[in-house]
């Protein structure tokens, strides 16, 4: 049983990202026309994603980038010029014209590790201003979907992206969140097969 909650949990922590990238795509893409999104650098701007962020579980910030991808406003407070036009999820978002998930990252604002999603936001004219993002904060989504779980004794929990980098890891002895897994036919079949669980004995 506790076996079978090791490997429900590892699915259940993939299968929350998932669902916390829908939620987000969905409420940055209402938010995206609001006129109080649209004014850049504003209270009004600030506190949109400040009462997002409030109302939210499982994000470590929401905000918006312009253009040039400079934050312009933040569900948290931000010392400017924050760069992220480096960022995947901006760039994507941006360059496609639609939704854009990132890779992992640590937020240059929130100090945290995230996977962010960027969606892009455009005024009347059909113009593109900007990229509004939410980040989805890994240890918390992690953390929440061990509670309760009796885990066997030496049993280690590792969520890893396609890059294969870990985006979570309930213990960190020898492989902490951002380390790049070793390889092993294991790993490659996961990465291969672009989702999935096993078991080590």
């Amino acid at each position: 049983e506790a076996r079978a909650d090791a490997l429900g949990a590892a699915q259940s922590i993939a299968g929350e990202e998932r669902r916390l990238v829908e939620v987000a795509i969905d409420l940055l893409t209402a938010i995206s026309a609001s006129p109080d999104v649209h004014a850049f650098g504003t209270d009004s701007c600030n506190d949109v994603f400040e009462r997002l962020l409030e109302e939210s579980d499982g994000y470590a910030n929401m905000g918006i980038a312009d253009s040039s991808g400079f934050l312009r406003c933040s569900g948290l407070p931000f010392n400017p010029p924050v760069d992220v036009s480096d960022r995947r999820w901006f760039q994507g978002a941006l360059e496609t014209g639609r939704p854009s998930i990132g890779r992992f990252q640590i937020g240059r604002v929130t100090g945290r590790a995230t996977i962010n999603v960027g969606v892009p936001v455009r005024v009347a004219t059909g113009a593109t201003i900007g990229v509004a993002f939410a980040a989805v904060d890994l240890m918390e989504l992690g953390e929440a979907s061990l509670r309760g779980l009796d885990l066997l004794p030496g049993t280690v929990i590792t969520v890893f992206d396609p890059d294969r980098i870990v985006l979570f890891r309930s213990d960190d002895d020898l492989l902490a969140v951002g380390d790049v897994m070793p390889d092993s036919e294991v790993v490659d079949d996961v990465v291969r097969l672009g989702t999935g669980t096993f078991e080590r004995v």
